[in-house]
């Protein structure tokens, strides 16, 4: 689940239950950048059509920008170094190739969620060791989860969204949760950029 950085000592935040968010309508599409020809910006489209796909009314759309100023979503090939208060997700891969991490600058007590969300996907081995695509490929789809805002973990390793994933795509508890997360009120107003 997440956890706090600095605004709320160690442990864990408030349940998901209490702290939530998802894109509204009048947000979308949301803006995503990531460097063009790198090793993960076409993980990061399949990421995006993977989680598009899971609702039937287009209730999450997603497109990339050239711009990462203008982008909600900010994704990176490389670890975090963003210092200061935000609720982080920290989530290793099952693969030993790759990691990922997802920052929302959350502050629990404005009931606010800052933007762009900082998304990081990056090697842990040589880009060109075997098993690499498929690490990249899980870890985006992961990461993108919670950047839709699913922000606890399935407890089945059948999902995509279990803490340590292996299962490349999204099932069908993946897509339940998230259909569910948009037909509930958020809790936490997004807020910046817009």
């Amino acid at each position: 689940g997440a956890r706090p950085n600095n605004r709320a000592g160690a442990g864990s935040i408030a349940r998901s239950d209490t702290i939530t968010f998802h894109w509204k309508r009048d947000m979308l599409p949301v803006r995503v950048w990531v460097a063009a020809g790198g090793p993960i910006d076409s993980y990061v489209a399949t990421a995006i059509s993977r989680w598009e796909g899971a609702f039937l009314y287009g209730e999450f759309r997603a497109e990339m920008v050239a711009d990462s100023n203008h982008a909600d979503i900010i994704v990176r090939n490389e670890p975090s170094d963003r210092p200061g208060p935000s609720i982080r997700q920290r989530l290793p891969a099952r693969a030993p190739q790759c990691d990922g991490q997802t920052d929302l600058d959350i502050d629990p007590d404005a009931r606010t969620l800052t933007l762009p969300i900082h998304v990081y996907v990056y090697a842990v081995v040589s880009d060109n060791q075997p098993g690499i695509a498929t690490c990249y490929s899980v870890t985006m789809t992961h990461e993108f989860g919670h950047a839709i805002g699913i922000l606890d973990h399935s407890p089945s390793s059948g999902d995509v969204m279990f803490p340590n994933p292996a299962f490349d795509g999204i099932s069908d508890r993946d897509r339940l949760t998230a259909v569910v997360l948009y037909q509930t009120t958020p809790t936490v107003t997004i807020v910046g950029r817009r």
